[in-house]
C-alpha cells in the first residue's frame, strides 16, 4: 500500500543534496554484510535490506538523524495522516531475532529470542518455507491496526540452532545484539550467493570458517 512512498524517500535521499550520506551509508553497509552483484538473484533483497537500514537507522552526517524522521518533518505539511502515521510506525521499528513457534497462512507466532517475549505478526511475505524452529531476522512494525513484518524477512533454517543458542550466551550488551543480527543477516547473504556450500561451514558452528563474499566470486556464482 505504501510502496510508491517508500520508493519516493529512496528517490529523495539517493540526490543531493544527500548523495554523499548515500554513497557513505552504501559503504558502511557493504563493508558490514558484505557486496552482492546486480547480476545476481539475490541482489534485489541485498539492496532492499540496504534501503531499509538507510532509510530507518542510518544517522546522517551533519544533522545525526535518520531519513525517515527527517522526511516527515520536512514534508509534514503535504503528507496525508496515513501516510505521516505509516512513516511514524516505520521510524519506531526495529530488527528482531525470532524463533518461529507457529504458522498458519501469513499469521506468524514466534518467540523474541533477546527478550524472550512472544510476537505474534501477519507476514507481508510468502510464508510457504517457514517451519516451526526456524528463524527470522526481520523488523516488526507496530500499529494501531496490527502487527506486521517490514522490510525484509531474513529467513534462517533450524539447521543453525546449534549457532545461534552458543550465540546468545555470548551476548551482554545491547550492541552485541545488534552485531550479531547483522552477522547472520551477512551470512544468510553468504549462503545465497554461495548456494553450493555448505551451512555449516558458512555459519561456522562446526569450522569457524569465514566464508567472504567478493564481487569477483560472485560473478561466478
Amino acid at each position: 500500500m505504501f510502496d510508491e512512498l517508500i520508493e519516493q524517500l529512496v528517490q529523495y535521499f539517493s540526490k543531493a543534496p544527500y548523495q554523499e550520506d548515500f554513497a557513505r551509508a552504501k559503504s558502511m553497509y557493504s563493508k558490514t554484510i558484505g557486496t552482492v552483484v546486480e547480476e545476481h538473484a539475490c541482489f534485489d533483497t541485498w539492496i532492499s535490506g540496504f534501503f531499509e537500514w538507510y532509510l530507518i537507522d542510518y544517522k546522517m552526517v551533519k544533522i545525526g538523524i535518520p531519513p525517515v524522521y527527517l522526511y516527515q518533518r520536512v514534508f509534514a505539511d503535504t503528507l496525508d495522516p496515513k501516510e505521516m502515521e505509516f512513516l511514524h510506525d516505520m521510524e519506531k521499528s526495529y530488527l528482531h531475532l525470532l524463533e518461529i513457534q507457529s504458522v498458519s497462512g501469513q499469521k506468524i507466532k514466534a518467540l523474541n529470542l533477546y527478550d524472550k517475549t512472544s510476537v505474534e505478526f501477519v507476514s507481508h511475505e510468502n510464508t510457504a518455507l517457514v517451519q516451526r524452529g526456524d528463524y527470522l531476522v526481520t523488523r516488526i512494525m507496530y500499529s494501531k491496526q496490527k502487527t506486521t513484518s517490514f522490510g525484509v524477512m531474513w529467513h534462517l533454517s533450524g539447521e543453525i540452532s546449534p549457532i545461534v543458542s552458543k550465540k546468545l550466551d555470548q551476548i551482554k550488551t545491547p550492541l552485541d545484539q545488534e552485531n550479531f543480527l547483522y552477522e547472520l543477516i551477512k551470512r544468510k547473504t553468504q549462503s545465497e550467493v554461495y548456494s553450493h556450500v555448505p551451512l555449516d561451514q558458512i555459519f561456522g558452528w562446526k569450522t569457524n570458517a569465514e566464508v567472504r563474499v567478493s564481487p569477483r566470486s560472485q560473478k561466478n556464482a
